[in-house]
């Protein structure tokens, strides 16, 4: 049966439902989520999920998608079909990778990920980023509906709840969500103009092997450094995201193949001559990239597609390198 945790003695920061059937995982996420002031509920499968939310509405819920009673995937779709739940923000903990597990996760009304085994940094900043978006919205309605407040504070609560809807909280670099509405904008943008565009998709070669030897942090710090570094070469025009866990995105407008070869390239050996200083130490990565150019009128998941088709073959390659996309480059030669 689920319980409520004891609240601590600082002001709430608001209240987590944490759903999983293994006992360690919640005492672990209890006791980094307590530390820093939220309220935490348990439920140890999906019917005592649904027990909790008939009394009371969580500012997130954090849901198992490997239970035994009822797979995360279909009790989120379950609360999502109902008016009283379908507002309540939910992020998967999870085991599996892969685009083809978060797609079917985002299709059943997720918000976010959180990977196993947790990494306090990134469960704070993805569970932070949530309950201060839903608390906000919640916010926003009660002005609405309550007409007490001028229309400048209403505007500023809006573009307060856009900016977190598009931005990674880890990076705050702008997340998958925008990067792929910036691809249809692109696509628009070449049927009007025949104005080409390329993408390039830039995975960080050693990560794995940086968490075996100095933990996640060492990860997180590196991911922020690139991050920091991509919005200083980037050109103006250009749009950066984090795609994925390891994997950001660059979106290059009026660049060709060529064009947008030459500048990963550059991108590449920069990232090599890179130090990333953690605690007393001085660690270097490298980074494969995949290039593809929009030439003709394709469906954006043939050119999303095709990019990670290039980063795919430059990483079984040997890593390290700025792969194009096969098609083009056969027709190069």
């Amino acid at each position: 049966m689920f319980k409520s945790r004891a609240k601590p003695l600082q002001e709430s920061k608001g209240n987590v439902l944490i759903v999983d059937d293994n006992s360690q995982n919640l005492k672990v996420l209890t006791r980094i989520l307590e530390a820093e002031g939220y309220d935490i509920a348990l439920a140890m499968e999906a019917k005592q999920m649904f027990e909790y939310l008939d009394n009371e509405i969580p500012d997130l819920i954090l849901l198992d998608i490997m239970m035994p009673d009822m797979d995360g995937y279909t009790a989120c779709l379950k609360l999502k079909n109902l008016d009283r739940w379908k507002d309540v923000p939910v992020i998967f903990l999870t085991a599996l990778t892969g685009t083809r597990n978060m797609m079917e996760g985002y299709n059943c009304g997720a918000v976010d990920f959180i990977t196993k085994p947790f990494e306090p940094l990134e469960v704070l900043a993805r569970v932070k980023t949530h309950v201060s978006l839903n608390q906000a919205q919640h916010q926003l309605k009660t002005l609405l509906i309550e007409k007490k407040r001028d229309k400048t504070i209403i505007e500023e609560q809006q573009k307060l709840l856009e900016t977190m809807a598009i931005t990674d909280g880890l990076t705050n670099l702008v997340n998958k969500k925008f990067a792929e509405h910036q691809i249809d904008d692109e696509m628009a943008r070449y049927r009007r103009t025949g104005q080409m565009f390329s993408l390039a998709l830039c995975a960080v070669d050693q990560l794995k092997e940086v968490v075996e030897l100095h933990g996640v942090e060492a990860k997180n710090v590196i991911l922020k450094n690139m991050a920091d570094f991509f919005i200083d070469i980037k050109r103006k025009q250009d749009t950066v995201a984090r795609w994925d866990d390891e994997v950001f995105m660059i979106i290059m407008p009026h660049t060709e193949a060529e064009g947008a070869q030459t500048f990963t390239e550059r991108l590449r050996e920069r990232v090599e001559k890179m130090s990333h200083k953690y605690e007393d130490r001085s660690l270097k990565v490298t980074v494969t990239l995949g290039v593809a150019e929009y030439n003709k009128v394709m469906e954006k998941t043939e050119i999303i597609e095709r990019t990670e088709g290039a980063l795919i073959n430059g990483i079984r390659l040997g890593k390290n390198k700025v792969m194009l996309d096969a098609r083009y480059a056969i027709k190069s030669e």
